[in-house]
């Protein structure tokens, strides 16, 4: 037989070639589109990964969630009595309701009650902003019923007691309601006056404690949205200041003071509305 010559080949090489080379073309499409699978893939899990950051991040920053920061065991705090929050202020602008009530609820730091009152109770963040607990909250009282000036006997109108239990010493405060006549606006609004002690039937010379403060807003409208009656619960708002010695006397120390304070969580303040005949526990 005669030896056949490479021309005879030409067309057999030249179609494996081509199936050759467009296995290789499939092959290297694979890797490219794989290799650009993966790198959107992990561009997208970059993109999800800032985005939750930054996610984090703002609630984080938010007041509530420096709230959980700077508190990680408030979660098993029991509800009454109350203890102390370190809140993600230096201090609260108490006497603005519009202020006060929009700091206590961006932190969410209120305990609420079955009967829908809520309380907040918390120190700032600044140990030099004055050394105060601060105590707000909410609760739907009927008409109330203030101190008239030379009044001595606190039973007979709507007040607030307040104890302080720390470092095996319990103060108390009661606080009888005066209106203001300042405010213009519908419904009441007053402050409450702090006298040390819980003697309801006050000396004719006895002084209010000095740094106490305490203010009350009371809604025209009833709870249920109707106009004002005369037996109708209403929305009260009140935002009380107790000043703590203990506090203003590390901040005279000579060493720098330790804020929060160690004993923090060991602090117990209970607050009650008290009525002529009722009494509500906060």
């Amino acid at each position: 037989m005669p030896r056949l010559g490479l021309a005879s080949f030409r067309r057999r090489i030249l179609l494996r070639g081509v199936f050759l080379l467009l296995a290789l073309t499939t092959l290297a499409m694979a890797v490219v589109l794989l290799q650009d699978e993966k790198e959107r893939s992990y561009s997208n899990y970059q993109l999800s990964f800032k985005k939750t950051q930054a996610e984090i991040l703002a609630r984080l920053r938010h007041p509530a969630g420096l709230l959980a920061l700077l508190n990680p065991d408030a979660s098993s705090a029991q509800s009454t009595p109350l203890r102390p929050l370190l809140l993600p202020y230096g201090a609260l602008d108490f006497d603005d309701q519009n202020k006060v009530q929009q700091a206590v609820e961006l932190a969410g730091c209120s305990v609420r009650y079955p009967d829908g009152s809520t309380l907040c109770v918390g120190v700032g963040n600044n140990p030099y902003a004055g050394g105060f607990i601060y105590l707000v909250g909410n609760l739907a009282v009927g008409d109330l019923v203030a101190r008239e000036r030379g009044v001595v006997d606190l039973g007979i109108v709507h007040r607030a007691r307040v104890s302080l239990t720390m470092r095996g010493e319990t103060l108390h405060w009661i606080a009888p309601l005066e209106l203001s006549t300042e405010s213009n606006t519908p419904g009441v609004r007053g402050r409450l006056t702090g006298f040390a002690g819980i003697d309801e039937l006050l000396d004719a010379q006895e002084r209010p404690v000095r740094d106490f403060r305490g203010l009350l807003w009371q809604s025209a409208q009833c709870v249920d949205g109707t106009s004002a009656r005369p037996d109708c619960a209403k929305r009260t708002a009140f935002s009380i200041r107790l000043p703590v010695e203990a506090f203003r006397e590390a901040l005279f120390a000579k060493q720098r003071p330790v804020w929060p304070p160690a004993d923090l969580q060991e602090i117990k303040v209970r607050g009650k509305e008290v009525a002529e005949n009722t009494q509500r526990l906060l």
